[in-house]
């Protein structure tokens, strides 16, 4: 038995897996994979009933979790290379210059 409505929610999810794949791919510096993963989850069998569509909307929320965890990773890791690099220039051009002069003419 092909249930329409359950026909219908799985071209929904693939719908969403795959945006969210693109959006997580400008997020990710390994991305590759996540275009793979999100066609290999609508590659997938479609269900026939709503208890399997239910698991395989809980299959497209954890590959979107992992997803996102990785996305953090990379943010994390950009931003402490970023801090290193200001920290490296900072302490190179310390002290880059004697301070201004005091006048007590300039009010």
């Amino acid at each position: 038995m092909n249930d329409p409505f359950v026909s219908h929610e799985c071209e929904e999810i693939c719908s969403r897996v795959r945006n969210c794949a693109d959006r997580f791919k400008e997020l990710c510096d390994d991305s590759q994979h996540i275009s793979s993963d999100a066609e290999a989850f609508c590659r997938r069998a479609h269900p026939q009933h709503y208890k399997d569509y239910l698991e395989s909307v809980r299959d497209a929320a954890r590959m979107a979790v992992s997803w996102q965890n990785e996305s953090r990773d990379d943010a994390v890791s950009h931003h402490q290379h970023d801090e290193a690099m200001i920290d490296e220039c900072g302490d190179e051009s310390f002290p880059a210059s004697d301070p201004p002069g005091w006048n007590a003419a300039h009010a």
